[in-house]
């Protein structure tokens, strides 16, 4: 009994390894760019591959018709936002006389391509020196009324957005992993890490706001960002002293009376659970402040002072530091 059943294992295995596939875009699959990653499965002996895209289920007018070998291609031509497309591959084999044989069709799928977020035009691009522009794309998070994140060419073309998740990238990793803050479902999805096609990789914990200037992956695989710390402080003099008072407060320079915050450094595991912490109040005193740059200003009508604002932060992997 226990030789048939792993025979019958092997051979369930083996027949299912041989089934190749259409894997991406899968059938139906709605993308939010236009460079489009084809992957498909193996085919035994196939010596390379016929990909077929076209804008017609019928394949009458094919926008590709490319024999390449692999399993991945990307195309980065005529394709257009709000519109459906059709795909197919075929495994080509040697044959006696040094020709090809076409195999069968693995499948036909068809997907679709999102709207744009950045108008008809795309995006107001000025090109200053040609020959200062590196090759490649620019990914943008933008901060706004409508908060998003998006991809462009030299021309301001539109390659890629975050399909209206309110998602503001501060990070993008060797992997091609999209970390940012999203406003999507808040506080939910301030911390998070997605992949292009708008999958959350990561996801801080649920009734946590990480701030939205940088969060991201460190070497030992767990997810560092801000998160805002508070601490009753005083009201320092000056000219907002008598707006305070107004309000009730003392306002003497030396009553713990009002909400500062500062950003604590955080660590994350995987599962969004925290494991590590420092906290700013814990290391700084608070007898140093802004008093001139028109922050206290702000306080009085945010109702909290933002006494230690941060940007970014750098983790150094050899001093784990």
């Amino acid at each position: 009994m226990f030789f048939l059943r792993n025979l019958f294992f092997c051979l369930f295995f083996s027949t299912s390894f041989l089934l190749a596939d259409l894997l991406k875009p899968y059938d139906g699959q709605s993308i939010s760019y236009i460079h489009v990653l084809f992957e498909w499965g193996q085919e035994p002996d196939a010596i390379m591959y016929n990909i077929q895209l076209s804008s017609s289920s019928s394949f009458s007018n094919n926008l590709l018709d490319i024999n390449k070998p692999g399993l991945i291609y990307i195309y980065k031509g005529d394709i257009n936002w709000s519109d459906t497309y059709y795909w197919r591959v075929r495994p080509l084999y040697n044959s006696d006389d040094g020709d090809y044989i076409y195999g069968d069709w693995i499948d036909s799928n068809t997907f679709s391509i999102t709207n744009r977020i950045t108008g008809a035009s795309g995006t107001s691009v000025d090109i200053i020196n040609d020959h200062l522009y590196n090759d490649g794309l620019t990914i943008m998070g933008d901060l706004s009324e409508d908060n998003r994140s998006f991809v462009f060419d030299k021309n301001g073309k539109e390659i890629w957005n975050d399909r209206y998740r309110d998602f503001i990238t501060n990070h993008v990793n060797k992997y091609g992993q999209i970390s940012g803050c999203s406003f999507y479902n808040f506080p939910e999805n301030t911390g998070s890490v997605l992949n292009y096609d708008i999958q959350y990789q990561w996801q801080g914990p649920e009734d946590v706001y990480i701030d939205l200037h940088e969060v991201k992956m460190i070497p030992n695989g767990n997810y560092m960002g801000f998160a805002w710390e508070f601490q009753e402080g005083p009201i320092p003099e000056g000219d907002w002293t008598g707006l305070f008072r107004a309000l009730g407060y003392e306002a003497d320079g030396e009553t713990n009376e009002f909400p500062w915050f500062g950003q604590a450094i955080v660590e994350w595991d995987e599962d969004g659970d925290e494991v590590w912490r420092w906290n700013p109040f814990d290391h700084f005193t608070m007898d140093d402040y802004d008093a001139y740059g028109g922050t206290w200003w702000n306080a009085y009508f945010d109702g909290q002072y933002d006494w230690m604002h941060s940007n970014a932060f750098h983790f150094d992997s050899e001093e784990s530091v």
